[in-house]
């Protein structure tokens, strides 16, 4: 059974991968031949909701020369993947030959592809261009190679070995007291301060796995249903887990007094032990 579980989370990863590896094709056209070249920044991922500044420079084709913005007029536009207008301006302003335009980050909140729009025209009206170029929204702002994803599968499926061997470990001690067949108790006192550790362990590795998890499907996967899931899960773990240490700390020491308390008692030679 434990190997048929185990050929199935493996066979599970490798399904895993090409889902979240898969890169969309992206375009970079600038199609003034002649007349004016457009020099501009071309990021192929960005964030989700994160404000964005896109610069570019305008030059003549035939020379290299850069053209100065009092004699160019530059328009910008930034479309969905549905072709719909999410940004225009247009007259961009410039800070000497570089122009630059701040596209707020609330254009960017759907994880999808956009393409983005340059036209640069002399203002006489003899020469022009125009550059196009796409790039996708991403939650991280990149996207998951296929060795970063072989990496972060591999950590998680590590930790869910410790998590399950530890976990496997805290169930497999003996009870702290135990009574032989002759009627001699056997006391161990021990048990007390490992099984707590162990679930401390345990649960901390739990933590571990949810937290990675939830960063590999937010930041990488289309849909972020199960990202998000993860992630809450995580956070309510987190919550949690200061008030858990507190019970657990107070549990720890009252089983210590008790400890001792029975000690004393066996030293005396007493059989009563109330209800310690």
């Amino acid at each position: 059974m434990n190997k048929k579980i185990l050929i199935v989370m493996l066979l599970g990863m490798f399904l895993f991968l090409p889902m979240v590896t898969a890169v969309p094709p992206f375009q970079s056209t600038n199609v003034a031949e002649f007349g004016l070249e457009i020099e501009a920044t071309n990021s192929l991922y960005l964030p989700q909701n994160i404000d964005h500044t896109f610069h570019f420079r305008v030059y003549n084709a035939s020379d290299g020369v850069y053209i100065s913005a009092d004699d160019v007029t530059c328009s910008f536009g930034i479309l969905d993947n549905k072709g719909d207008y999410l940004v225009q301006v247009l007259d961009v302003s410039n800070v000497g030959y570089r122009f630059d335009v701040l596209v707020l980050g609330g254009n960017f909140s759907l994880n999808e592809v956009h393409h983005k729009g340059i036209n640069c025209q002399l203002d006489d009206g003899t020469a022009g261009g125009v550059l196009t170029q796409s790039f996708e929204i991403t939650t991280a702002g990149g996207v998951l190679t296929q060795p970063i994803v072989t990496l972060n599968l591999g950590l998680i499926f590590v930790l869910f070995l410790f998590f399950v061997v530890v976990l496997v470990g805290m169930f497999q001690l003996p009870d702290k007291k135990e009574v032989k067949d002759d009627g001699e108790i056997i006391n161990r006192g021990w048990i007390t301060y490992v099984k707590p550790v162990l679930f401390m362990l345990a649960y901390g590795l739990l933590m571990a796995i949810m937290f990675i998890s939830s960063g590999v499907a937010l930041n990488y996967l289309v849909f972020t249903a199960l990202g998000k899931m993860l992630f809450v899960t995580y956070q309510i773990m987190m919550y949690a887990l200061l008030p858990m240490i507190i019970v657990w700390l107070v549990w720890i020491f009252v089983s210590i007094f008790q400890d001792n308390e029975m000690k004393k008692m066996l030293e005396r030679g007493g059989d009563d032990f109330g209800d310690i």
